[in-house]
């Protein structure tokens, strides 16, 4: 008798043996479950990661701030000093810590205009200088400073604010000084020609009358021309006024999606040209050797960070780490929430228009111009709608509210202006140093077109 094949079922084989079947069971169930969430992981540790480089980058803008700072306030001391007649050889080592160095500074400028508003009320009230100083002690006593920020680059800020308070109190107290020396003298002097008058009057009867005839005259004669300069003056004014208003629009209510309200008024700018065939035009970034032999050079290579979320024009005022420091490496948050970094773009056509195109934005653009030798050029700046420029970390141009040619034409139709790179809404005249030269640019963006331009011109 031949022997019944059996056929294997796995499944029966399972049923048999629970263990395995349970075994078998969790590890298809931990599989399917690494297998999920493994992407979910993946994105998880990106975000953390991404995090990491936002704060990083915002970390080191603070660091540079600070530093830029600290520069600023060690200047203004040495010049500070350098006016009082102060050497620096007697002056104590200022301390590493930025934020100790920074008091430090603060503490000496001030003391600077203690020292120098002491020898004035000891002039004024004819007392010993100690007892003035003692004085003006007591008094800012009663009025301490606030406290300073627990965030150091807040507190250095705060720092370098008071700092150049009291610089700004001593150049007043300066200019005051010098008006009333001046004041004085023009007195003393009129005392002294009073006095020769008085002394020539009784030496010669009809001469003295003769003379004392002549003090009203001359004296009428004088206030005759002042009251004849005040009207002048007063004319000009309004007429200058009146060609002012008259030279206004109505004002356009064009402002953004957030801010529909904004009022533009002025005339628009005309393009800076007076022969445009006298112009050679050149798509660069370098004038020199090497160049392209041309006099109006339209920058078209940029690098591009952004869109940042912008409700209103507002933002232009609202310092960002990208002003503070150029990290073409760093990561922000940008609008949406979205990631941005700096991005290398090049604009074939003029004028630049940045990518991606987003309305109520803000962009920061970068590039670099190279000289052979110092030159002194235009910059001729034009955007839609709101710019500031900074030529090597100094701030050059800051647009301003006034109503611009392509806002009543659109600027893809100013064909003229296009063809000679002349959407200028104004000129800076900047010098250029030889070597490398950075520009950083900011754009706000309200609703609709968008463009920036920024053309060397010589």
């Amino acid at each position: 008798m031949r022997p019944r094949l059996r056929v294997w079922n796995p499944l029966n084989a399972l049923l048999d043996r629970p263990f395995l079947a349970l075994s078998v069971l969790l590890h298809v169930g931990l599989l399917a479950g690494l297998y999920a969430l493994g992407p979910y992981q993946m994105t998880a540790q990106r975000q953390v990661q991404d995090q990491a480089r936002i704060e990083a980058t915002l970390r080191e803008a603070q660091r540079a701030q600070v530093r830029r700072q600290l520069e600023r306030l060690e200047k203004l001391e040495r010049e500070l000093s350098r006016q009082a007649g102060s050497g620096e050889s007697n002056s104590p080592s200022l301390p590493q810590d930025p934020l100790a160095r920074a008091q430090a500074l603060t503490e000496r400028i001030e003391a600077q205009e203690r020292k120098q508003r002491a020898r004035e009320l000891a002039r004024l009230l004819q007392i010993p200088e100690p007892e003035a100083r003692a004085r003006l002690q007591a008094e800012a006593a009663k009025r301490p400073p606030p406290p300073l920020p627990a965030q150091p680059a807040d507190a250095v800020a705060q720092l370098e604010r008071r700092a150049r308070d009291a610089a700004q109190r001593m150049q007043d107290q300066a200019r005051r000084q010098q008006e009333g020396s001046m004041l004085a003298q023009r007195n003393a002097a009129d005392a002294q020609r009073g006095a020769q008058d008085s002394r020539r009057g009784p030496a010669g009867g009809k001469a003295g009358g003769g003379s004392g005839a002549q003090d009203p005259g001359k004296s009428s004669s004088r206030g005759a021309g002042g009251a004849g300069g005040n009207p002048a003056n007063g004319q000009a004014t309004p007429g200058g006024g009146g060609q002012s208003a008259g030279s206004q629009i109505s004002p356009n209510s064009i402002g953004g999606v957030g801010e529909p309200e904004r009022q533009y008024a002025g005339t628009a700018a005309a393009p800076p040209l007076t022969d445009p065939a006298r112009m050679r035009f050149a798509e660069a970034r370098t004038f020199g050797p090497g160049a392209v032999y041309a006099n109006r050079v339209y920058l078209d290579r940029w690098y591009i960070l952004g869109p940042f979320d912008a409700r209103s024009s507002a933002v232009m005022n609202e310092p960002h780490p990208a002003e503070v420091l150029v990290d073409l490496d760093a990561v922000y948050r940008g609008k949406g929430g979205q990631l941005v970094s700096w991005q290398a773009q090049h604009s074939p056509t003029y004028p630049f228009v940045p990518e991606p195109v987003a309305p109520d934005a803000l962009y920061y653009a970068y590039t670099e111009v190279r000289v052979d030798q110092d030159t002194e050029v235009w910059l001729d700046i034009g955007a839609d709608d709101d710019t500031k420029l900074w030529l090597n970390d100094e701030l050059v141009w800051t647009s301003g509210n006034e109503t611009k040619l392509w806002y009543q034409r659109p600027w893809y139709t100013l064909n003229d202006e296009m063809s000679h790179y002349g959407l200028v809404e104004g000129r800076v005249p900047v010098r250029l140093k030889a070597g490398r030269n950075t520009l950083l640019l900011k754009l706000y963006n309200g609703i609709d077109l968008m463009f920036f331009s920024v053309v060397l011109a010589r």
